[in-house]
């Protein structure tokens, strides 16, 4: 109705009462249309806003012979790619990844003290042919890097469904991601599209 008034000045008014007796039904489709469109848009905003479940996925990450699950959170504001080959990079607490990297390389990143210590030793490990830098930026981090490597692919788990993603890149953080350890990566919203 509001775009049947838009359209038209000459309205007919009885006693304060606008009268609808020229609406064509098009306005009425178009009208319901979008009224269909802005309800959905009200209705993705209160599940995410109020289903933070629905942004959490377990991946398993795959590394030569080795893989392990993490809890993962969809963030929709991650979008962080290899510049060089556009593959799409998940940030994650190093931890929970034990059961991927050699014990020699986890053992020298728990003794790390800084995140540049902590880089350092990414760097001179033996995944030297799978490194990738990413640069970043964050509040208060201007033109930041950040330490990947290329994994063999994940598999994405949600709703008894499982997906399979190859060409993604896993940067490793040294402090957990999740005050409460309800995730230990992030991830790029594609993962549960």
């Amino acid at each position: 109705m509001a775009i049947f008034y838009l359209n038209h000045k000459d309205l007919s008014n009885v006693n304060g009462v606008l009268l609808l007796n020229r609406m064509s039904q098009i306005y009425l489709i178009l009208g319901s249309i979008i009224g269909v469109f802005f309800v959905k848009i009200a209705f993705d905003y209160v599940d995410s806003y109020f289903f933070q479940d629905n942004f959490i996925v377990d991946i398993e990450v795959f590394l030569d012979d080795k893989h392990q699950t993490i809890k993962t959170l969809i963030d929709t504001g991650n979008n962080l790619k290899d510049p060089l080959t556009n593959a799409p990079v998940i940030v994650a607490y190093f931890r929970p990844l034990k059961g991927i990297l050699s014990e020699n390389l986890y053992n020298r990143l728990l003794m790390a003290k800084t995140y540049e210590e902590f880089s350092r030793e990414i760097l001179n490990s033996e995944y030297k042919n799978r490194i990738r830098l990413i640069p970043y930026n964050a509040i208060g981090i201007n033109n930041g890097l950040i330490v990947g490597i290329k994994i063999d692919k994940i598999l994405v788990k949600k709703d008894k469904k499982l997906k399979k993603i190859e060409d993604v890149i896993l940067a490793f953080y040294h402090l957990p991601l999740s005050q409460d350890s309800f995730f230990d990566a992030l991830g790029f919203p594609e993962i549960i599209k």
